[in-house]
């Protein structure tokens, strides 16, 4: 069996976990576009435009269609998304084969790290496998939006791999190249100095070599802030962060998914495990103790710093994911490796274990097939989850279906009537149902949408709300439509007298061409209904709101 000079690693052994890694993510190349797909990728006009190369680093806006950027600011995975749309012609199976390679490469890299370690190549190839299989990896890799995610960590993995003498500016570079692809990769001093003690370095020497990560991701995370408004993505799961027993939770779930990944957690708000699965939170605590286990137990912890518990200072837009895990599976990886080489004849159940987490990976990645496929798994598995709810009824209302959008959206906002997006969407779903409607019924659903629209203007003021900028004032002109479809005629004329005192609003780019249509709505039934009777027409002042592309 041929070897790679450099390492003594059976060429063979590289080749075997790439395949098994990209076969496993094969299905995924039928998917389609998924959840935040559409405004990263699909819908993303700058991804097609030369200036993306270099806007990609200074303007976070060309991340989005919708310019929606809290606390994002990943440049290499909006460059790479470019690639896919620019240059390959955006079809949803190129980017899932991106990130299907992606995955398979990162794999590769692992196998290598853990071949540095001195581990035997049955050892390795377990390990490896353990990484490439885990079901952690379903939403990094079947997901188009986690490209961030396995492209930072296969940077992250090359990164330590060059981690040796005359190497040194080529780790730098693929260190700062994976905090570019994703924030996660701030762990990469830590996890420099882990992997040097790994490696059979000196303290002192294991010390030196997190030097110099440690600085670059100063800068970077220096830089992310000036260049960011809003460095995280706050809001979305109640009021202030999560307290030490709910972080205890969390981390008894990560450790719960790593040992036994059986469903996955694409909630995202985690609702609180038995009290057994919540000791697990003590697991890695315990496996410090063991000079065997120490070192990949405290990367596991310290892999979850950044998403986890970082959250009692900065509570995040959610409590747990299973792309989180991303980082830590080398650790599950590297114990499971070291147990393989200790006891030969654990091979068979590990093979065993192996072929489980291969079908649970399978079965996961039918999830992420489509909108509804995700939707409906997540509303299946958690009755009731407003976001699943919320996606359902904007699927249907894609699909004109506006009966099903307005069933799901009305159990969506029952389940978070704060959410200011999901009456708006509401309110455009019960229109569209009194567009089609007659008689009585058509003048009950225009005040249901009406009321609607009433309510999501007057909640986007509110604290963070999604998209704010453009849906805040068109829920507000859409209200006063429908008020004025309805027929009441003075109150429209007093609210007209007020709010056009005031200059427009400032309506962000991605969404100008739907404001302008909404004015014009607006415009065209004032000037039918009520300026007739003016002899200072308000429908000209309204017009006046539109925003030039």
């Amino acid at each position: 069996m041929r070897s790679d000079p450099r390492t003594g690693t059976p060429i063979a052994l590289f080749i075997a976990v790439f395949v098994v890694a990209v076969a496993a993510f094969s299905p995924t190349l039928g998917h389609g576009f998924v959840y935040d797909d559409h405004r990263f990728f699909e819908a993303n006009a700058a991804l097609r435009e030369w200036s993306v190369l270099w806007r990609a680093f200074s303007d976070p806006a060309v991340q989005t269609a919708d310019g929606t950027h809290a606390g994002l600011w990943r440049p290499l995975r909006t460059l790479s998304f470019a690639f896919d749309a620019g240059v390959l012609g955006g079809a949803a199976w190129w980017a899932h084969l991106h990130n299907v390679l992606l995955h398979g490469a990162g794999s590769v890299l692992v196998a290598a790290l853990l071949r540095r370690t001195g581990l035997g190549t049955r050892s390795v190839i377990v390990g490896a496998l353990v990484y490439a299989l885990h079901p952690v990896q379903v939403e990094c890799v079947a997901w188009i939006s986690s490209r961030g995610d396995v492209l930072a960590a296969a940077l992250l993995w090359g990164a330590l791999l060059l981690q040796r003498p005359g190497n040194a500016w080529a780790s730098w570079v693929f260190g700062a190249a994976a905090l570019l692809a994703k924030e996660q990769a701030i762990v990469w001093p830590v996890f420099a100095f882990f992997f040097a003690l790994l490696t059979h370095e000196r303290m002192r020497d294991a010390l030196r070599r997190a030097m110099v990560p440690a600085v670059v991701t100063a800068v970077f995370v220096a830089l992310r802030h000036a260049i960011l408004s809003q460095p995280f993505q706050q809001g979305g799961v109640g009021d202030g962060g999560p307290g030490f027993v709910e972080l205890g939770a969390m981390l008894a779930h990560q450790v719960w998914f790593s040992v036994l990944p059986v469903g996955a957690v694409f909630d995202w708000q985690m609702p609180p495990p038995p009290a057994l699965v919540g000791a697990l939170a003590l697991l890695p605590f315990g496996l410090l103790w063991w000079p065997a286990t120490r070192v990949p137990a405290a990367w596991f912890l310290a892999a979850l710093v950044p998403t986890l518990f970082v959250q009692a200072v900065i509570p995040l837009n959610i409590r747990t994911a299973d792309r989180f895990l991303l980082f830590a599976l080398p650790a599950v990886a590297l114990l499971v490796a070291r147990g393989v080489e200790r006891a030969p004849r654990v091979v068979p159940i590990a093979a065993l274990a192996l072929a489980c987490l291969a079908t649970l990976t399978l079965s996961g990645e039918r999830v992420w097939a489509s909108d509804s496929a995700l939707w409906s798994a997540t509303a299946e598995r958690v009755p009731g989850h407003w976001r699943a709810e919320a996606w359902l009824g904007t699927a249907a209302t894609r699909d004109g279906d506006v009966d099903a959008a307005v069933v799901h959206l009305r159990r969506a906002v029952e389940a978070r009537p704060e959410d200011a997006k999901t009456w708006f969407r509401l309110g455009a779903a019960v229109e569209a149902q009194a567009a089609r409607t007659d008689g009585t019924d058509a003048v009950t659903l225009t005040r249901a949408a009406r009321d609607a629209y009433s309510a999501a203007a007057n909640r986007f003021p509110r604290g963070r709300q999604e998209n704010a900028a453009l849906f805040g004032p068109m829920a507000s002109l859409r209200a006063i439509k429908l008020t004025l479809v309805l027929g009441d005629v003075e109150t429209v004329r007093d609210v007209l007298v007020s709010i056009l005192e005031r200059p427009g609003p400032s309506i962000p780019a991605w969404g100008v061409a739907g404001w302008n249509r909404d004015v014009e709505e607006l415009a065209a039934r004032v000037e039918r209904d009520i300026d007739a009777e003016r002899s200072e027409p308000f429908a000209p002042r309204i017009r006046a709101w539109k925003v030039q592309p």
